[in-house]
């Protein structure tokens, strides 16, 4: 529609040097304009497709972090199980397992999911540990 009314005062007003500077003006910034404007919706389209790529990484490690936690609370299972002669304790509400090692208890999360690798634990009120924590009491066991 510009274009349309530029054309119109070029015909009528063709011979006034200030118009047809303007006009020329007009020209230059409606060029630079559109440029932009272009530049813009590349840039977006960009980052529409690295957002696209993100969304589809994280699906992936979100679902390598579910098996990691399956497969981590089933080896926690497994060291209850092989904990003979140790107080091994849960608290459910927390889902949280412990195992009173010589060297210092060792707290565990596991996930909802795998609840019944637990059920038949006796039940304490345990308090979240840190993994540095745990592993340092399980690795003084290991010495």
């Amino acid at each position: 529609m510009t274009g349309n009314i530029i054309e119109k005062v070029r015909q009528t007003r063709s011979d006034d040097p200030d118009v047809a500077s303007l006009l020329t003006e007009v020209d230059r910034v409606s060029t630079l304009f559109r440029d932009h404007s272009l530049s813009i919706a590349q840039k977006l389209d960009c980052i529409e497709q690295d957002m696209l790529l993100l969304e589809q990484e994280n699906a992936r490690l979100v679902e390598v972090k579910v098996g990691l936690t399956v497969e981590m609370d089933i080896c926690v299972a497994l060291i209850v199980k092989l904990a003979a002669g140790m107080r091994v304790t849960c608290d459910q509400s927390q889902r949280l397992v412990a195992i009173d090692f010589p060297a210092g208890k060792a707290v565990w999360e596991y996930a909802a999911s795998e609840a019944y690798l637990f059920e038949q634990l006796s039940h304490e009120s345990l308090q979240y540990q840190e993994p540095q924590e745990r592993y340092r009491s399980v690795l003084h066991m290991l010495a």
